[in-house]
């Protein structure tokens, strides 16, 4: 026999609601680049030189584990997850009005992802160096220097690596 739910006939949704929008905060929090219509008062805009060395705009993306990293794998991953939910729980989300912060943030990470893949067999899968970027926990909006990009041949080279 169930336990009986406590509280009012449709708290727990308010409480879900509740949770799947501090949810889809977390992505607008770690967003990197332009960060247009901004709706977190105490992040700016960060990372507008990434991918310039390459002649590329690898701006936006989102930040790995809070500090100044970008992952291409685990952001893939991440798109796939998103994705997967928008079609499975859409008509749910657009109930509690989530569908769209949702779908912005998956527009903000394919953006980014589709930058990172400049012309055939290159892609462009980490954006910073793991000794200064991930030790750095300053405000991105702070991050003046350059930082590099680089592709999956920089890790597998094809003379005698993986790929």
């Amino acid at each position: 026999m169930p336990f009986p739910v406590p509280g009012s006939p449709g708290s727990n949704a308010k409480k879900y609601a509740n949770a799947l929008k501090i949810a889809m905060q977390f992505f607008d929090v770690q967003k990197s680049g332009k960060l247009v219509d901004n709706k977190i008062s105490w992040r700016g805009d960060s990372a507008l030189k990434d991918g310039r060395q390459e002649k590329l705009d690898l701006s936006k993306g989102m930040y790995d584990a809070g500090d100044h990293m970008k992952f291409g794998f685990p952001l893939a991953y991440t798109a796939t997850v998103l994705s997967w939910s928008i079609l499975e729980y859409g008509d749910q989300m657009k109930g509690v009005n989530q569908l769209e912060p949702a779908q912005d943030s998956l527009k903000w990470i394919t953006d980014y992802l589709i930058n990172a893949h400049p012309s055939e067999n290159v892609l462009y899968i980490q954006v910073g160096s793991p000794k200064a970027d991930h030790s750095c926990w300053d405000r991105p909006e702070d991050m003046t220097r350059a930082k590099a990009s680089h592709t999956g041949e920089h890790f597998f080279p094809r003379n005698g690596g993986c790929c």
